[in-house]
């Protein structure tokens, strides 16, 4: 019994993957069609953007909202306050604004895409992705060649 339930559960993990992997190989192809690309890096005061950062050899995604940006040599310098995230399940994830403040200074390299969030009404502190396809940034692949 308990082999089959291992079973069942590694079945339902590569299935996951499968899809993760469909998902990504679809961004791939828009982004070189150029369909899904940022060209335009000017970002306004409260926009919400996804923020990269390379850290122990893999990128770690967050969500952050623009509190304010100043142009100095030539780049544009943006103010982002990050929100904490928290995951509910395997393609579920929540945001919320952490009760000490997480405040960096990034340039457009840092920043992935703007993003939309949508707040359900009845908890008024959390939001959630807009699009499904965003939840990408925050899986972790392994992929074994």
């Amino acid at each position: 019994m308990q082999k089959k339930m291992r079973l069942v559960k590694i079945f339902r993990y590569e299935r996951e993957e499968d899809e993760i992997r469909e998902i990504m190989q679809n961004q791939e192809r828009e982004d070189e069609s150029g369909e899904n690309m940022q060209t335009d890096f000017i970002f306004n005061i409260n926009d919400t953007i996804i923020v990269r950062y390379y850290l122990r050899k893999t990128w770690k995604h967050h969500i952050g909202v623009v509190e304010s940006i100043e142009f100095k040599d030539g780049l544009n310098y943006y103010q982002v306050k990050f929100l904490k995230t928290i995951k509910e399940s395997f393609n579920s994830l929540k945001f919320t604004f952490p009760r000490k403040l997480d405040i960096d200074i990034i340039t457009n390299n840092s920043i992935v895409k703007k993003v939309n969030l949508i707040q359900k009404e009845e908890a008024s502190k959390e939001y959630y992705l807009e699009e499904d396809r965003d939840l990408i940034f925050f899986t972790k692949i392994t992929f074994i060649l």
